[in-house]
Parts: C-alpha cells; sequence; structure tokens
C-alpha cells in the first residue's frame, strides 16, 4: 500500500468513526430518496436495526409533512419539528417498530439537507434528527404547572394576582418576571 492510500484510508476511517459516533440520528440517502446509511445513533434514537430499513423510502414516510417533503423534492432545505408517531410508522408499514416503542411519540428536531452535484441536480440527502422528547416534556409540564398557580392566584388575593400575574410571561426558554 502506498502512503497516499494509507492517508486516504486512515481518512475515511476517521470520518466514519466520526460519523457513527455523533450524537445526532443521521441518515443518507440516494438521489430516489432510498436509504443508503444511517449512524449508530439513529440506530438507538428509532430502536432500529440496520438491515431491516436499509432501502426504505424518505418520501414515503407517514410522519413526514407533505409540503416538506415537496420543499426538499425542490432541493431546499427543510427544517422543522415533528411529533413522530411510532403507532404511524406500524399502521402504515413503512417499517417494522420494536413492540417497546408501541403507543410512543418522539419529539424530533429535524434537518434535511439536498445533495447536489455540480450541476445542481440533486445526488442525494442528509437528514439530522435531534430528540427533544425530554425538554418538549419538560416545558409541558411547567406550562401546566404555570397554569394551575394562576388558576390558585385567581382564586386567592386579587392584589397578589394583579401585581405578580402581569409581570410573569412563559416562553419555550422558561418562566420570565
Amino acid at each position: 500500500m502506498t502512503m497516499g492510500q494509507c492517508n486516504k484510508m486512515l481518512e475515511e476511517m476517521s470520518f466514519n468513526a466520526l460519523f457513527q459516533k455523533l450524537p445526532v440520528g443521521i441518515e443518507v440517502y440516494d438521489e430516489r430518496g432510498q436509504l443508503v446509511d444511517l449512524n449508530r445513533t439513529d440506530e438507538n434514537l428509532f430502536a432500529i436495526s440496520r438491515k431491516d430499513i436499509m432501502g426504505i423510502n424518505l418520501f414515503e414516510n407517514p410522519n413526514f409533512p407533505e409540503d416538506k417533503i415537496a420543499r426538499l423534492k425542490q432541493g431546499e432545505m427543510v427544517v422543522f419539528d415533528c411529533n413522530y408517531e411510532f403507532d404511524n410508522i406500524q399502521t402504515n408499514e413503512y417499517y417494522n417498530i420494536d413492540p417497546k416503542k408501541e403507543g410512543t411519540n418522539l419529539r424530533l428536531s429535524i434537518k434535511c439537507v439536498p445533495l447536489k452535484g455540480e450541476a445542481e441536480d440533486i445526488c442525494g440527502y442528509v437528514l439530522m434528527f435531534t430528540d427533544e422528547t425530554e425538554e418538549y416534556q419538560k416545558s409541558e409540564k411547567v406550562e401546566e404547572l404555570f397554569t394551575k398557580l394562576k388558576t390558585v392566584m385567581r382564586c386567592s388575593d386579587s392584589s397578589f394576582e394583579r401585581s405578580w400575574c402581569g409581570r410573569l410571561r412563559w416562553s419555550r426558554f422558561g418562566l420570565h418576571l
């Protein structure tokens, strides 16, 4: 093996190691939308095995909004949040889900990037998945508790409610005075 071949092999090994260890799920699709590669994080996130889902079609995913798929096919980068319902996957026979995933949902942040050749033709797609489920559940719980607090405050001393309720604001990032 020449020095150049050794360096190329080391680069490929380094890239593959990095690809496999990224903390976000990554899926790579060809120009027709057929799955050709994914990393371990993706396998763990969706409780799937590489051999069981290779070749599934991105454009047939029942959890992806049709308008996002259309924009991706037109060559646009698409970013969206998705309530990924495993029962929807099973019902539509998109792929066989792990029985432990039945009845569960993931709250995902998804970024879809079309890969383009020199002539700007689409030669594939890369999808990145970030699991936001825990954060989403926490914010939902805080919002629920905040609503209960406001109800209690309305039923108690109205001067307390007037002085504090007007100052409290809720956003995705928490409670603000």
